[in-house]
């Protein structure tokens, strides 16, 4: 077996055989309306995770670049603790910068 990118240690090799093998059988054999079940199920998990990952990573860069580098507090709902917003940017000549740096992300 060739290493790919993710080469996975020689103890994990073995089980992940074993669990794609009786993925596979179960597959194989399993009706029409399971497999779909199943499937679809596996995809809705992973859809809901990478959700609440790409939202979280959004947080993360608002803050990072409003709140640490431009020193800008964003205003957050009632709901949410009710933060007012700031009056102005602590550090103005760094708002051109954050345009222009998260553009090219």
């Amino acid at each position: 077996m060739g290493r790919g990118v993710l080469a996975l240690p020689s103890r994990w090799r073995s089980p992940l055989r074993s669990l794609q093998a009786r993925a596979a059988r179960w597959l194989a054999s399993a009706s029409y309306g399971r497999k779909w079940l199943a499937l679809g199920a596996i995809i809705g998990v992973t859809a809901g995770l990478g959700a609440v990952v790409f939202y979280e990573a959004l947080r993360a860069a608002i803050h990072l670049f409003l709140g640490v580098i431009a020193g800008y507090t964003v205003p957050t709902p009632v709901g949410e603790g009710s933060r007012a917003a700031s009056a102005h940017f602590t550090r103005p000549w760094a708002i051109p910068l954050m345009v222009r740096f998260s553009s090219k992300i």
